[in-house]
């Protein structure tokens, strides 16, 4: 090795092993972090980052920069890979100072310039055609006041009054012609003068704009303050809470036909507007609501008191409900076609390399798959999971309200999917049909969902009774009335039938009502709700009958038949 070389080397390790020292003196150590993965809950979303740095002897601190907005202070952690130790980790923004301004350029002067000197002499020239009619105007009043004209000078002659009349005819006819000229002088200068004073404004205010100083948007920081016996490379990892950022359900529901399971595709919607773009990221999609209660609830005394009547002014109360819905988002697809010969293996999706973990009070869905979500505030869609789901249709007709049938998807096994409220696609084969809701909510092992209206099957009403009558003892009247439902089948596959409908039930006591016929319905009495199932063939037909009495007292009127 040359002397050269040497002592180049030297002189480096000199300038290194002092730039250390002058860092190490500054006490922060400005660094370079990625994003390595997101957790995304219901509310807000767990960001955790990387650095690789260069850590000097004694106590520094480790700032990240440019981080998520709305971090919460009481989530910060920090970890690390190395010989040194972690003593504390800190949060703080700032607004940086205003980049400086820049020079106007000359041609922005030049044209100002060139514009206020066409306005003055704009105004100039409007200044001297005023003058010229106000000019016109004192000579024309002049003239009509002349004690010739107005008859109080004693014309010596009739000659002269002859002469004194062409002359006021003639010499008010040019006046007259000369203001009509200078008005529409006066009118082009005047608007001249506007377009140049509004053109004026607005390179001013353009001017203006050049001369100030936006301020800079806030910068969030992360400090990890560390302890280290010697300069070392090492790994600093923090992780931290945002509030800027959500996630809500959606799902797909494809039907082949009634035959078949039900394919659900559960899907996440995620917004962010962290800041930061997520970049190749590991997402995780939680079904956890940080903010949700963590206390229990304490149950107050309960008091059995007697009964005090206190009258008092009623007040009205009105409450306001907020129905949050999920806004669908139409998404486009493009298809680059590379080559006339179309591949026949079928694309794989996201939720393949999904995987869902089951945590201490939440589940996590992981995605093997390095994901990139913009800071936009946009509707980005995640694919969590596909799942086929035993599925029994059923037809529901309520006859009374619809002609038309609704299907109704009857999902078993659907309680390990942790599903959550949300909207959902109906697709039957590859058809939008239209949108749902799911809600698993509910208590029953089976999971309702209506699939939309089918008009191949149909019902339709037909009264075959409808009468009131004396009852033979007693002074009591008897309404009797029977219905005739045709429920038909136009599949050319049997289906699953549920028929919903009525009978009234007594709203005073002296009213009684009793079933006539039931016709393999059942009936829930405390509503009076009737329900009928049964299988229908293809291309078939069934008809139902239920009849029912109402007993009143004579002299009264029954209402709501």
């Amino acid at each position: 090795m040359s002397i050269v070389m040497k002592k180049l080397i030297l002189s480096i390790a000199v300038f290194s092993a002092a730039f250390l020292e002058v860092r190490a003196s500054e006490g922060e150590v400005q660094t370079s972090s990625t994003i390595e993965k997101v957790t995304v809950f219901i509310q807000g979303a767990q960001i955790e980052r990387k650095a690789s740095v260069r850590i000097p002897k004694g106590m520094s601190t480790i700032v990240f920069d440019n981080l998520a907005s709305q971090i919460d202070r009481n989530s910060l952690q920090a970890t690390g890979l190395g010989k040194f130790t972690i003593t504390d980790i800190q949060y703080r923004h700032f607004y940086p100072a205003p980049n400086p301004r820049k020079p106007i350029p000359n041609s922005v002067n030049e044209k100002i310039l060139h514009l206020e000197d066409s306005l003055k002499m704009v105004a100039l020239k409007l200044e001297l055609q005023n003058s010229h009619m106000a000019t016109l105007v004192k000579e024309e009043q002049f003239i009509e006041r002349h004690p010739l004209i107005t008859g109080r000078a004693n014309a010596d002659s009739l000659e002269l009054m002859i002469a004194t009349t062409k002359f006021y005819r003639a010499r008010l006819h040019e006046i007259a012609s000369k203001k009509y000229n200078l008005k529409r002088a006066q009118a082009r200068t005047n608007k001249l003068y506007g377009a140049i004073n509004a053109e004026l404004t607005v390179q001013r205010n353009y001017r203006n704009t050049l001369n100030q100083t936006k301020p800079n948007a806030p910068r969030h920081q992360v400090l990890v303050n560390v302890v280290a016996q010697a300069p070392i490379y090492g790994v600093v990892e923090v992780n931290y809470f945002s509030r800027a950022a959500r996630w809500s359900p959606m799902y797909d529901l494809h039907a082949t036909n009634i035959k078949d399971k039900l394919r659900l595709v559960y899907k996440a919607i995620v917004f962010q507007q962290t800041g930061v773009d997520w970049k190749d990221v590991k997402l995780k999609i939680s079904n956890a609501n940080p903010y949700q209660n963590k206390i229990k609830p304490k149950l107050p005394m309960w008091y059995v008191r007697y009964y005090r009547r206190v009258v008092q002014a009623k007040k009205m109360r009105t409450r306001a409900y907020t129905e949050s819905t999920l806004n669908s988002v139409a998404v486009e697809k493009d298809m680059d076609v590379m080559d006339d010969a179309l591949p026949e293996e079928e694309a794989e999706m996201s939720f393949d390399y999904t995987q869902k973990v089951h945590n201490f009070s939440s589940v996590e869905f992981e995605i093997d798959l390095p994901y990139q979500i913009k800071s936009d505030g946009k509707a980005h869609y995640v694919m969590l999971k596909e799942e086929r789901l035993e599925t029994r249709f059923e037809h529901h007709l309520v006859p009374k309200l619809e002609r038309a049938s609704f299907v109704v998807a009857q999902l078993s096994g659907w309680r390990n999917l942790d599903l959550l409220v949300g909207n959902a696609n109906i697709f039957f084969g590859n058809t939008f049909v239209g949108s749902t809701v799911v809600d698993p909510t509910i208590v029953s092992d089976t999971l309702s969902i209506s699939m939309g209206r089918d008009e191949r099957v149909y019902s339709t009403t037909k009264v075959l009774k409808s009468s009131t009558k004396d009852k033979l003892l007693g002074n009591k009247k008897i309404y009797e009335a029977t219905r005739e439902i045709k429920i038909m089948n136009n599949h050319p596959t049997p289906i699953n039938v549920v028929v919903e409908d009525q009978i009234p039930m007594a709203g005073e006591k002296e009213i009684s009502v009793a079933m006539t016929e039931m016709d393999g319905s059942k009936l829930i009495e405390r509503s009076g709700l009737l329900t009928w199932k049964f299988d229908l063939r293809a291309r078939d037909r069934k008809d139902l009958k239920f009849g029912y009495t109402i007993e009143y007292p004579e002299d009264k009127k029954l209402v709501g038949l």
